[in-house]
């Protein structure tokens, strides 16, 4: 003799159950997303806000001459964002699988700049001015993939000039 007793199942039970099971995957689904975009929304903000800052720091010293104090401020601003918080936000790509070009990221912007700066003959210069469009260009863009979007007119060519300036 059998322990349990089976009976079929009707097909309105079936499909009350059905709904539940869906309703839950659902709602699951749904927290698991909200509470990934709630992790990554400081995340994102502070990513911008680090951006712009090293954006603007890099600009005041493509733009602002060298004897002037405020330089000494922006380029202050720009090597602690280099050397700290922008690290921590910043995409980078370590990895480059063979035969797949180096993608040109924010991380690659700010050593370019930084060779730059360092480099006294390019302080004060058009290419130093180029560079630092190719950041803003380049942070640009990957804000942009950081919040999902993949448009053409997030592209600039600016990135080509880190490229050129890594080649120095």
């Amino acid at each position: 003799m059998p322990m349990f007793n089976w009976t079929p199942i009707e097909t309105k039970d079936a499909a009350t159950i059905l709904i539940a099971l869906v309703a839950a995957s659902v709602g699951l689904w749904q927290y698991i997303s909200t509470s990934h975009d709630e992790f990554l929304k400081p995340v994102r903000e502070n990513q911008l806000q680090l951006y712009v800052q090293a954006s603007a720091a890099a600009a005041s010293l493509a733009t602002i001459p060298t004897d002037d104090p405020e330089w000494k401020k922006a380029r202050e601003r720009f090597l602690q964002l280099f050397y700290g918080p922008l690290a921590i936000v910043e995409n980078y790509q370590h990895v480059v699988k063979a035969g797949e070009p180096r993608e040109v990221t924010v991380e690659r912007a700010m050593i370019a700049f930084k060779a730059c700066l360092d480099d006294k003959t390019c302080v004060g210069t058009g290419e130093m001015l180029d560079l630092s469009l190719a950041l803003a260009h380049t942070c640009r863009i990957s804000i942009g993939s950081s919040w999902g979007f993949k448009a053409k007119q997030l592209e600039g060519t600016y990135q080509t000039l880190i490229e050129k300036y890594e080649s120095h």
